[in-house]
Formats: C-alpha cells, sequence, structure tokens
C-alpha cells in the first residue's frame, strides 16, 4: 500500500503472474479490493499512489512505448492523463 486516506482507503499496486503491475484500492474495514485501476491502453503498468479524503486518486502508468504519464481519477473516472517529463 503506497497511500491511505482518513476514510480507511488505501492504494497501491501488485504485480500479477505476467509481471505486469496493476492499481487496486482497499477498504480496510471490509477488507475488500477495487476492481483493477488500470492504464487506458491495457499495458498494465500502472501504479496508484496516493489517494485524498474525496476518494480521487493520483499515479501513473508507462504505455507501450515507454513512455511515463501520470493519472487522476475522481469516482472511477479519469479526469487527466499527462505525460511526465524528466527534468
Amino acid at each position: 500500500m503506497l497511500g491511505v486516506n482518513d476514510h480507511n482507503i488505501a492504494v497501491g499496486f501488485y504485480v500479477d503472474t505476467t509481471g505486469a503491475t496493476h492499481g487496486y484500492t482497499y477498504d480496510i474495514a471490509t477488507k475488500t479490493f477495487s476492481a483493477n485501476i488500470d492504464d487506458p491502453n491495457g499495458v498494465g503498468a500502472t501504479t496508484a499512489a496516493a489517494i485524498n479524503d474525496r476518494d480521487q486518486i493520483i499515479g501513473f502508468y508507462t504505455d507501450g512505448n515507454g513512455v511515463t504519464h501520470g493519472f487522476f481519477e475522481s469516482g472511477g473516472v479519469p479526469i487527466t492523463h499527462q505525460k511526465i517529463r524528466p527534468r
């Protein structure tokens, strides 16, 4: 788990048997996981990194070309996807 909000909802990622990463939320009180939070292209390289008390999630994923993008998701709906440029 990488982040937890005041509602005891945690976010993080796991690696499946094929080596792909998938983001998730986890409700600590009910001990239940969400469906996968995956990149929009289905590459399977997603990390959910933080969650706020509005249950808005930020994270990142790597696309099929090896480019890393940040994302912001609110209510299960992706709001923005931004290419992350190295400094």
